[in-house]
């Protein structure tokens, strides 16, 4: 090995162990972990919100026909599904649009006037009769009921003015009826990680936390009503749906790099742990590491995309993770980094996984974290429902996400399984909006 390749090594392996977290940084997560989830259950100061949803799991006997309205990130969504009231059910028809950005960061008026259009777009052919709507608002919001919520912050690279400390449903309702919709009522607001639980839960009953990877991260879980002091849970009976808005954690050892796309984000300080595992951030985390590399002289990007800001996407550390023992032209055509050479595409691979491997693992260990509050001693079964691109097209992601929980949890980590939950944000909603007992069958 020459000079240049072992400078090289000490440098990469510098920047790499950035991303490296050990058994002791795990252990501090999962106990800071359960701190600020006691302390946010209590109404106390805390960087989880620990939100209540005001609905429980659902029973699997629900039923009906149903709109569903899913914002997620980037993306809207409208479903046309029916529940059959045995745990199963079938969309009927959907719909998906890419929210423009200059609506993103315009006014909140234009944002939901836009929405109300896609979904008149949608009921083309259905201009009369009632409809119940389930809005999944995928946004960290106060809810003061099934059907009213205020959002506390934007997050996801939204800036929409006018609606932060407003009623997003009641903004939704009023936007419809200038559409010409009035004959829409929603029926139930829920976040999208608390609609992925209910979409599982309609059909399995063991599933008692949801979690979403994908642009954004978020997770939620069932905690008894008795615990939930913010709600007067003393005297409460039975379960709620606990929306816990993991993404604004902030008890986590970070890099120069987490600093760096922390204080370049439109809201510096806040939502760290989104910015250390969530789509929106990763792929940007990985670039910058790799571009430090580049300026310190160690690898060469020719005219790569990787030396500007934005020039690599979390969707291409997929084909990065798994370039180990894969020809180099096949991984050059597929994550279109032209202008590196093979020798330097295994460093930019090797920095990519290791910010991913990061992110499963400390996303399991806060997994494993709301686990343990739930059921100390993991004596009873445990479902997991998982959505979001992240953790479906990323298998170093999953994987790695699967084999610490079974390391954190130990013996009886068998009590607790991951099931992937496709569309459940949108199918969810619409299960929380039958299980609401407003519905007109």
């Amino acid at each position: 090995m020459n000079s240049k390749i072992k400078s090289r090594s000490r440098a990469f392996r510098k920047i790499e162990r950035e991303f490296h977290l050990s058994n002791d940084d795990i252990a501090k997560i999962i106990s800071s972990f359960h701190d600020e989830m006691k302390a946010g259950l209590a109404g106390e100061k805390s960087d989880l919100k620990m939100l209540p949803a005001f609905t429980d799991a659902p029973s699997g006997k629900e039923n009906g026909t149903f709109l569903a309205l899913d914002i997620g990130g980037t993306n809207l969504r409208v479903i046309e599904a029916s529940l059959s009231g045995d745990g199963s059910l079938k969309v009927l028809r959907s719909s998906k649009t890419r929210i423009p950005h200059t609506l993103m960061k315009g006014s909140g008026i234009e944002l939901f006037d836009f929405i109300a259009s896609h979904i008149a777009k949608f009921l083309h052919t259905k201009k009369s009769g009632k409809f119940k709507l389930g809005f999944t608002f995928s946004f960290p919001v106060e809810q003061k009921s099934l059907t009213s919520g205020l959002l506390i912050t934007w997050t996801k690279g939204f800036t929409a003015s006018g609606v932060v400390g407003k009623d997003v449903t009641k903004l939704l309702q009023m936007a419809l009826r200038r559409a010409g919709l009035g004959f829409i009522e929603i029926a139930a607001l829920a976040n999208d990680t608390v609609g992925t639980l209910a979409a599982c839960a309609y059909s399995c009953r063991t599933c008692d936390i949801g979690a979403i990877f994908g642009t954004g991260t978020n997770a939620c879980y069932l905690e008894k009503l008795s615990k939930i002091k913010k709600v007067g849970g003393a005297k409460g009976r039975g379960r709620m749906i606990i929306n816990i808005e993991w993404g604004n954690f902030s008890k986590l050892p970070r890099n120069e790099f987490d600093i760096l796309i922390d204080d370049r984000s439109n809201n510096p300080g806040r939502q760290v742990m989104e910015k250390m595992i969530s789509g929106m951030y990763l792929g940007e985390l990985a670039r910058m590491a790799i571009r430090k590399l580049y300026d310190i002289g160690e690898i060469e990007l020719g005219k790569s995309s990787l030396r500007r800001t934005g020039g690599l996407h979390t969707s291409q550390l997929s084909a990065l993770e798994t370039a180990k023992g894969k020809k180099y032209s096949e991984i050059i055509e597929k994550t279109g980094l032209s202008g590196i050479s093979e020798e330097d595409l295994t460093v930019v691979a090797a920095i990519s996984r290791a910010v991913v491997i990061r992110a499963a693992k400390i996303s399991a260990a806060c997994l494993a974290a709301v686990i343990m509050k739930m059921d100390p001693r993991i004596a009873r079964k445990h479902t997991i429902a998982v959505d979001g691109a992240l953790y479906e097209n990323h298998p170093g992601f999953s994987r790695t996400l699967r084999n610490s929980m079974k390391t954190l949890l130990g013996k009886n980590s068998g009590n607790v399984r991951i099931r992937k939950t496709a569309d459940g944000s949108g199918i969810g909603v619409a299960v929380i909006a039958a299980a609401s007992h407003r519905w007109t069958h």
